[in-house]
């Protein structure tokens, strides 16, 4: 019975371990896909013009396949509650900062054609990063 005791401890041990690796990777994803959100959000912020959506989208492209790869590890990854929540609070305040560069910057857009196709571009591909597929 022993035996049994510590095989069944042993394991929930490991599995415990195995969370704390995966709760590091879903902590990797948040910081890399914060980091390349406001990159993006300050590049149009510093230039609400073609220009700053031309070098935000540049940002994204450089940035968008690791970000992916990243996601797509994490599909069958087991977190903690607390990594999980952390998750979706960052998901959320990232497509939320992104895609709100959209009604920000409103006037811009209504002014100028270029401008909107492109930063309604940039939300689009943004979005679909994140699209669990």
């Amino acid at each position: 019975m022993f035996k049994y005791l510590a095989i069944a401890l042993l394991a929930f041990s490991c599995l415990t371990l195995a969370g704390c690796q995966k709760d590091a990777e879903v902590g990797k994803f948040i910081t890399d896909l914060d980091a390349m959100s406001k990159d993006v959000v300050k590049a149009v912020d510093d230039s609400p013009n073609e220009a700053g959506v031309d070098a935000a989208q540049k940002i994204f492209d450089a940035k968008k396949g690791d970000i992916k790869s990243q996601l797509d590890a994490l599909k069958t990854a087991r977190a903690s509650t607390e990594m999980t929540e952390k998750l979706t609070t960052s998901v959320k305040n990232n497509v939320t900062a992104v895609l709100g560069l959209q009604s920000k910057y409103i006037q811009e857009s209504m002014n100028n054609p270029g401008f909107k196709e492109k930063l309604d571009k940039l939300g689009k591909d943004y979005v679909d990063m994140l699209k669990m597929q």
